[in-house]
């Protein structure tokens, strides 16, 4: 919001100039705008870049020549503008970090983004993988076809699972628990 002073001189009667300076202020309203704000991905592994995304808008567009910044552990690390949206890119040691973007420009509303962790793993994340054995009444354990379900603090992505089904791309840590079912 700014206020904006102005100065208006009255004169009264043609003949007799009588003026006084009246301050009248007024507010104008910036102009209300939208920020989302995203990572590259979820997490990364040591080593690997993180990219950190700024999407600044006025009614659905891009807001040009805005200063944004995103804020990594409260230090701000200024996002530049790529022709679609404001990033900033950096490769972080092992840990946990809390990020947001904040942006602004001369008559649009600033704004700063929620905050959000970000992880940066010294390995990949591991993978749990956990299974069902049913047993018949009696008779002990039965021959059923095991069919695992895979459960991670990550979200499994397509090179994961390339991973995980060929066992190529290096060293994947699996943990396996078996339950039995009554």
């Amino acid at each position: 919001m700014k206020t904006i002073l102005i100065l208006c001189i009255l004169s009264l009667l043609a003949l007799q100039v009588f003026s006084a300076a009246v301050p009248v202020s007024f507010t104008v309203a910036d102009r209300p705008a939208t920020i989302l704000q995203n990572t590259s991905s979820s997490f990364a592994v040591l080593g690997e870049n993180s990219t950190f995304i700024c999407d600044y808008r006025f009614n659905g567009t891009p807001i040009i020549g805005a200063d944004c910044n995103v804020s990594i552990n409260s230090i701000l690390y200024n996002a530049t503008w790529n022709g679609t949206i404001y990033n900033y890119t950096s490769n972080l040691s092992v840990g946990v970090y809390s990020w947001r973007c904040e942006c602004s420009k001369l008559d649009y509303q600033q704004l700063n983004g929620s905050l959000n962790n970000y992880t940066v793993y010294l390995n990949a994340p591991p993978i749990v993988v956990t299974s069902t054995i049913p047993t018949q009444a009696n008779s002990g354990p039965a021959e059923n076809t095991i069919t695992p379900t895979i459960e991670t603090n990550a979200p499994i992505n397509q090179p994961q699972l390339i991973f995980l089904m060929f066992g190529m791309l290096g060293v994947l840590s699996l943990v396996f628990v078996w339950k039995q079912e009554n």
